[in-house]
């Protein structure tokens, strides 16, 4: 103990028996202790409330009131005082001594006989007992406090459960109900008497039961602390709510699970709205679906419309160059017979008629390159000499107001490519250049070799050498829209009759068909970059073809030959010139008329067949006559180029059983390859 904290007040009207007493403390330790006096009742009572000693020396025989007087006022006064009281008394009246220890004091001594010893063990004995009491008391307090405090909680807690706005549940493990709150009875329509023992698996939607037997399961034996679902509960007039509920246990002393707590929320409206969202989504994505297809089904019609219109222009355009043409035929063999004896001008319109047929087949070819069915005439050809001549053309056609500018690079390799398309395809270019620079401006046409290595524009390129053209502009530009749709046949920013929406796509048919590629780069206010790629050729010089003697035509000389073909004026006119060229030659109407010509002994050297005839088509009719003569030769002639590219395959496979050659022909190449293949045949004389 700390001295300084142990207060002892003597309560005595004598001061010598005050000193003495004094003395006898100070002597037991005066660091232990401070001593005050009062010399009556009253004053001893004024000093407890103003300084609470530890311990009160009490004479009984006081001036104003004595030591029992003293003793009830002190209980009365202060009841929360803890102090030790030691009563002193110097007649040793055994009643008084009792009354005194009634009354609260915790010793007595005779003031006459007390030794020092049992005066200071009085003194030390009564502190220890206030500081254990006053330790008793506090432990006292503090208990009350936390029991208050426990009692508040407690109180809370059932307002707060029974006033909430979630269901509150409590069972026993065994699932009887023992408590809930207002909000889960109204919840499921029972009043709470009704629910007190009640099964609370009962409650649970059938279908639901399982998972929440389960789970409290798996909560009893530790394996998890709480669980949380949504699942149905039944309510007494037989309705359904859908719940968010929250079950977990209150353990008792040992630990053990005690009861199961159930914290449930009404979610009936939250899964009725989100039903709702999901059959609105649903009705909106189909909505949504219809509407873009309805979109695409519009843009489909519009593009159909767009392509009709531009169709149109160029079915125009096609009847109008066809009409020229046939005018000149037309009216070339007219002329031709009226002046039959005159052979100057018969030869001078033959020569018109001849030209103008040309100019047709020409018409022919570029519908056919815009359809990629076209069989381009591949041949090596000088790009600088090329480049050369385009430009002076173009200075003629674009106007003074645009520039041309060539970048050619030196020793440029040649190409192969049909030359005749290939200028046509730059000359669109140019004019595309030149109608997006109204103002004027300046087109560049370089070229430059470059090799393309494997996996480089592998979807577009196989790994070569090839000629890069690139034709720029300094025009308007277009944007990403414009550029997606810019090799769409028959799309054009255009005005009405100003462009058919064929160019570009013609050109990439032609650069694919070459074995090329196009690529087209465009910004707005950029300008536009098209690149085209074209392969190399084998050869590094070309050099000047001689034309044969005379198409072998010691080969003609009494050969027969059977011509087949349904068309009455193609089977007339080509045997004419066969004819001309010193042929006898056998005419056919169709597959039947021939084999029946075959089978009755016709002496025949080979056979020319149109491809595609009503009955019997070309390739039957030639593969049933070398089944009958095994070693004629036959020629199968074809006017549709799918026709010709797919058939020129398959007769190398077939290890040219046949000679595929496309209309129209001139009566020259076909004598002449008539003659290469009866010399081939080794043929001296007629079969």
């Amino acid at each position: 103990m700390n001295a300084q904290h142990h207060r002892i007040l003597i309560v005595d009207d004598s001061p010598e028996d005050r000193e003495a007493y004094r003395r006898l403390i100070i002597k037991g330790g005066k660091d232990r202790y401070v001593v005050a006096e009062a010399a009556s009742g009253e004053e001893g009572l004024s000093q407890c409330r103003s300084a609470p000693p530890d311990c009160i020396l009490l004479d009984y025989t006081l001036p104003d009131i004595d030591g029992l007087e003293f003793l009830d006022r002190l209980a009365a006064d202060h009841a929360d005082l803890v102090v030790s009281v030691v009563f002193l008394t110097g007649t040793g009246n055994e009643a008084v001594a009792v009354r005194a220890l009634k009354q609260g004091a915790e010793d007595y001594l005779i003031k006459r006989g007390v030794t020092v010893d049992g005066f200071q063990n009085a003194i030390h004995g009564a502190i220890e007992k206030a500081i254990l009491r006053r330790r008793i008391e506090q432990q006292r307090k503090e208990l009350e406090r936390r029991a208050e405090a426990l009692r508040e909680s407690e109180e809370k807690f059932r307002n707060a459960v029974a006033n909430a706005s979630i269901g509150f549940v409590m069972a026993t493990p065994g699932g009887a109900i023992v408590d809930a709150n207002l909000a889960f009875c109204q919840l499921i329509g029972y009043d709470a008497d009704e629910l007190l023992s009640f099964d609370f698996v009962k409650l649970i939607h059938p279908d639901d039961r399982a998972v929440a037997v389960d789970s409290v399961k798996r909560i009893l034996a530790g394996d998890i602390p709480a669980f949380v679902v949504e699942s149905r509960f039944l309510r007494k007039d037989g309705g359904v709510v859908w719940v968010r509920k929250s079950i977990s246990t209150t353990p008792d002393d040992s630990g053990r699970p005690k009861w199961i707590i159930n914290l449930t929320e009404d979610v009936t409206e939250r899964r009725k709205a989100e039903d709702e969202l999901r059959r609105l989504n649903a009705s909106l994505e189909q909505r949504v679906r219809d509407a873009v297809q309805a979109r695409e089904e519009a843009q489909s019609r519009l593009a159909l419309s767009e392509k009709l219109s531009a169709l149109g222009q160029l079915a125009g355009g096609v009847a109008h160059d066809f009409n020229n043409i046939m005018q000149g035929v037309i009216g070339g063999a007219s002329i031709i017979q009226r002046r039959a004896r005159d052979p100057t001008e018969v030869i001078r319109y033959a020569r018109m008629i001849d030209e103008t047929a040309r100019r047709g087949v020409s018409v022919t070819s570029r519908l056919l390159t815009l359809a990629r069915r076209d069989d381009l005439r591949a041949e090596p050809v000088n790009v600088a000499a090329l480049l050369k001549g385009l430009r002076e053309l173009l200075r003629h056609t674009l106007g003074a107001a645009i520039v041309i500018k060539l970048d050619v690079a030196e020793d440029l390799a040649l190409i192969l490519a049909d030359q005749s398309r290939l200028e046509t395809v730059l000359v669109n270019l140019a004019t595309n250049a030149r109608d997006a620079m109204r103002e004027g401006g300046v087109i560049t046409i370089s070229a430059c070799s470059e090799t393309v290595a494997d996996g480089v524009l592998s979807s577009e390129l196989a790994p070569g050498g090839y000629v890069r053209f690139v034709v720029s502009d300094t025009g308007v530009g277009m944007d990403k829209t414009t550029l997606r749709r810019a090799l769409e046949p028959f799309f054009t920013t255009k005005e009405r009759g100003k462009g058919t929406g064929l160019g570009l796509s013609m050109a990439c048919g032609f650069a694919e068909q070459s074995g090329g590629a196009l690529k087209v780069f465009s910004e707005p206010g950029c300008g536009t970059i098209v690149t085209l790629w074209l392969p190399m050729a084998k050869v590094t010089n070309l050099q000047s073809e001689t034309p044969e003697q005379a198409a072998l035509s010691v080969y003609s000389k009494g050969r027969r030959l059977l011509l087949v073909d349904d068309e009455m004026i193609v089977r007339e006119v080509l045997a004419g010139e066969l004819v001309d060229h010193g042929y006898d030659v056998v005419q056919a109407e169709s597959g039947f008329v021939a084999l029946n010509l075959i089978d009755a002994g016709e002496s025949l050297d080979l056979i020319i067949s149109d491809l595609a005839m009503p009955g019997m088509d070309g390739i039957a009719l030639i593969h049933a006559a070398q089944e009958r003569r095994k070693s004629m030769p036959a020629i199968l002639l074809t006017g549709n180029a799918g026709d010709y590219a797919t058939l020129t395959v398959g007769a190398t496979a077939a290890h040219s059983s046949f000679t595929l050659l496309r209309k129209p022909i001139t009566g020259a190449l076909l004598a002449d390859q008539i003659a290469r293949l009866l010399e081939a045949a080794g043929s001296a004389s007629p079969s």
